[in-house]
């Protein structure tokens, strides 16, 4: 479980939310969404089999999915919204909600190690793409109004740490490695000023629309980073503002340029008059400690919608500082955010030409109105809803299932055709359209059947119609697990901590939907992950540093692995059964299952190490020849499954949740943290 997730937990305990002394909630089904599909084109095939002597030759494919919606704008005339994702860009009607025009970009608008940087425009017409030496300005708007790819506008080549577009989407300044902010003006391409600043390690975080004033972040020294206001004619600096805590995020400009909202450390956020360079108004929510994502404000600068850490969205009144349509009640403030806001990271808020309307995207894909008045909710949209987790396939390789990370949505794709088929959603009692890291599932190998544990309780859905077929409900299996279930389909393995504090393994039948075994590790630590043999045979736990290993025949331990330094995060058998794989967060071990023997070690380059807390992600080929692994980043590495030699590495646009190789070998399916699907083979 995440930080944030344990943080949401605590909080929701204290104030009284969660029933039961913050027990297990119980889940209710709902019916699949049947996805209506064109008839499919299909994907490019792999020319052959993955194998160690092919290995290096593996591209990508193709791609699915929109990928994450990083940024929302109005139209001038408030009639549309556009919200831009990974691949391109869908143009919604304000009323109906129905997305009326689309647009595909071979660019991807990702953060990549720093190295290709997309912004967009306030009101939604360009995007500005940076690399390593050049930025290029591309025309969004014509590129809907047309239907058609995403063209170069201007071309600017100069290499810059961090750039900016005007409130008013006119000018667009940029910060360069040498301390020289460069300003062009985007009605004709052209660099309207150049200035140097006596200043290093800053970050541009502002252009007024006049162009007279830039604001940027300085060095961070004890106690916060000092923000500069730096006049454009000569660098001289207007001001300096000094915030009484260290800076959270991206301080955020009016339209007018005379306010200035900085959020802090200390979960207050302070508005400052950019005419006095004083503090106006301090924004802060009883004791709770609102940590500062981002912020807009709206075109007349009466609001400000700021997004949090728990990502909740709260609009201010900027000239009272009170929250809009705020409760004197702190408990029933917190239950309605919880109840209605995002269930991740708030990236991109937009407030209508208007101000009446404030609109918003998250990572988890959905897209939400707000009436800024009152702050009910107008609409959700979640037509582009993405991060995805783990890819699970079928046996026979003819679907996948993937779910959304924090959230309790599978989605089943054809393979093939990389059609989606539908989309199902298990609801928690616990809060609405809350989880925590989200539904974990398996296909059963009759391709009609889809197991699934997420908090509360264990579903069967019938794949593709997503009817609930049984559902067992208890508060002792509600903690989410990772789980595996065997090759004949007949059992679901999964871990659980009893009243004592023990961890053990639980073993399911799916037929009679009973536990038929717990196999106790004697520990009080978290079975970290679970793996079953292709036969079926053996079983293993990875625990805290130790690996168990269990016979299924009679249930007993067959060998406990010891001696690792750290955790052990992830196991894994070969598909003969022959070898198993384990990880820690620094390295991967190989083991003979005949002799229990260390026959391999895999120590990732300095700097590649496991990045998420689940450590290492893995998939071997079924022909056992090739290892796919990655660090959680956007770094995969293809290695000689029997010696764990590398055979290939590359990179992924963005970072990979879950790698799955098809049975029969012939490709390997990433997902991406921000909902892409890629195949990967051999061309």
């Amino acid at each position: 479980m995440s930080k944030k997730s344990i943080c949401i937990w605590l909080v929701l305990c204290i104030v009284g939310v969660i029933n039961s002394a913050c027990g297990g909630a119980t889940p209710t089904s709902t019916q699949a969404k049947i996805v209506p599909t064109a008839t499919p084109t299909p994907l490019p095939v792999s020319s052959s089999v993955i194998t160690t002597g092919n290995a290096a030759q593996i591209k990508e494919l193709a791609q699915l999915g929109e990928g994450a919606v990083r940024h929302v704008a109005w139209s001038t005339d408030g009639s549309q919204f556009t919200a831009v994702s990974d691949k391109g860009a869908n143009t919604f009607d304000s009323s109906s909600h129905k997305v009326v025009r689309s647009v595909r970009s071979s660019i991807p608008f990702v953060n990549n190690a720093f190295e290709n940087v997309s912004y967009f425009s306030p009101d939604g017409n360009l995007l500005a793409n940076a690399n390593s030496d050049r930025i290029l300005v591309l025309d969004l708007q014509k590129a809907l109004a047309e239907q058609g790819e995403l063209k170069t506008k201007y071309e600017f080549k100069v290499h810059l740490i961090s750039f900016v577009f005007s409130p008013d989407s006119k000018l667009l300044a940029g910060l360069t490695a040498d301390n020289r902010i460069l300003c062009w003006d985007l009605t004709n391409g052209q660099l309207r000023s150049e200035t140097s600043i006596g200043r290093p390690d800053l970050y541009l975080i502002a252009v007024t629309s006049d162009g007279s004033m830039f604001i940027v972040l300085g060095r961070a020294t004890v106690g916060s980073r000092p923000i500069y206001l730096i006049d454009s004619k000569d660098g001289s600096e207007i001001s300096i503002l000094k915030s009484s805590a260290a800076i959270r995020g991206i301080p955020t400009m009016s339209s007018n340029g005379k306010l200035l909202a900085v959020g802090s450390e200390k979960g207050v956020t302070d508005i400052w008059d950019l005419t006095t360079y004083k503090v106006l108004k301090t924004l802060s929510i009883g004791n709770l400690i609102n940590l500062y994502e981002l912020a807009v404000f709206s075109p007349d600068n009466q609001r400000l919608a700021i997004g949090d850490s728990l990502n909740l969205i709260y609009i201010w009144d900027v000239q009272s500082g009170k929250l809009v349509n705020a409760s004197s009640d702190f408990v029933s403030n917190l239950q309605a955010e919880m109840g209605t806001g995002h269930t991740d990271t708030v990236c991109s808020m937009a407030f209508s030409p208007d101000s009446q309307t404030l609109l918003s995207a998250s990572f988890d894909g959905e897209i939400k109105l707000w009436n800024a008045a009152d702050k009910a909710e107008i609409a959700s949209i979640n037509d582009l809803r993405s991060q995805n987790s783990t890819i699970n396939i079928s046996s026979d390789g003819s679907l996948f299932a993937t779910g959304f990370s924090g959230t309790n949505i599978i989605q089943i794709w054809d393979t093939k055709g990389g059609r989606l088929l539908s989309t199902f959603e298990a609801k928690s009692d616990l809060m609405p359209g809350f989880a925590f890291k989200g539904i974990q599932f398996r296909i059963l190998p009759d391709n009609k059947t889809l197991i699934s544990i997420s908090l509360g309780g264990i579903i069967e859905w019938e794949i593709p119609s997503g009817k609930t077929l049984h559902t067992f409900k208890d508060e002792k299996y509600s903690l989410e697990s990772p789980i595996e279930t065997s090759p004949d389909g007949k059992r679901l393995y999964f871990y659980q901590a009893d009243k004592s504090k023990i961890s053990s393994v639980f073993v399911w039948d799916i037929t009679n939907q009973q536990v038929m075994q717990t196999l106790s590790t004697a520990s009080p630590y978290s079975v970290n992950d679970i793996a079953v043999s292709a036969d079926g045979s053996l079983l293993a736990a990875a625990v805290d540093s130790k690996v168990m290993i269990w016979n299924t025949a009679n249930w007993k331990v067959v060998k406990t692995l010891s001696g690792f330094k750290i955790i052990v995060n992830v196991v894994l058998f070969s598909p003969d059964g022959s070898r198993l794989f384990t990880c820690q967060p620094d390295a991967c071990q190989l083991w003979s299952t005949s002799t229990w023997k260390k026959t391999a070690t895999y120590t990732p380059a300095r700097g590649y190490g496991a990045l998420r807390a689940s450590g290492f992600i893995l998939s071997i080929s079924p022909n056992g020849q090739v290892l796919a692994i990655s660090n959680g980043g956007n770094y995969i590495q293809l290695l000689q499954a029997t010696d764990l030699t590398v055979l290939k590495d590359f990179n992924v646009a963005d970072n990979v949740i879950s790698l799955a190789f098809t049975p029969d070998g012939k490709s390997l399916l990433t997902s991406s943290e921000y909902g892409s699907i890629r195949y990967w083979g051999i061309p």
